[in-house]
């Protein structure tokens, strides 16, 4: 609504200035600094300054920003804090990754700190799918984060024959019929 840009713009006239700055270069979201205006300055600095030093989406900085924030609340932490965690400075002070590499394996520390039980489900899967004398050309995909009961099953094909090729061999695999049971069989234990 008008009235909540007109809130924003409000909140962001009595922001810092390396914060407006990174705004203005398209350095900072202004979703991320409607989401971190509620943050001490400290705290907006330190992830202003992280999304300014890599070349991040708008979206993965609003993600991460979220992420960075809910971390803090659950740790007991400031944003400051989770940001100094080992798995993210190390990430940030490594030199034999590019921005592009960092960013993602920032992205994957958080998810993985944010959502441990949703990312074990994950590798166990794909661990367990990884196990599967698949044809090429086909991928099984879980619920989304492992929530629910249906699976699909995604095959690329050209032609009718290739498919039908796709078809028979995959109704040959050994297997199948635990398939859904890989990442909850690790989460048992």
């Amino acid at each position: 609504s008008n009235l909540h840009t007109l809130q924003l713009y409000l909140a962001f006239e009595g922001m810092d200035s390396m914060i407006k700055e990174s705004v203005a270069t398209e350095n900072l979201s202004i979703k991320v600094l409607e989401v971190i205006q509620a943050l001490n300055l400290e705290d907006q600095r330190k992830i202003s300054r992280l999304f300014h030093s890599l070349k991040w989406s708008f979206n993965l900085q609003l993600q991460t920003a979220l992420w960075v924030m809910e971390i803090a609340g659950k740790e007991g932490q400031s944003v400051q804090e989770v940001l100094e965690d080992e798995r993210i400075a190390g990430v940030t002070k490594n030199g034999a990754m590019n921005a592009p590499q960092k960013v993602r394996a920032i992205v994957k520390a958080l998810k993985e700190w944010r959502f441990p039980t949703i990312m074990e489900s994950e590798r166990s899967f794909k661990k367990g799918v990884s196990g599967l004398d698949l044809p090429p050309k086909v991928s099984v995909i879980p619920p989304l984060f492992f929530e629910g009961n249906d699976y699909k099953l995604e095959i690329v094909f050209r032609k009718g024959r290739e498919l039908r090729e796709t078809v028979t061999r995959l109704s040959r695999t050994a297997g199948l019929e635990e398939i859904t049971d890989f990442w909850k069989i690790n989460k048992n234990r």
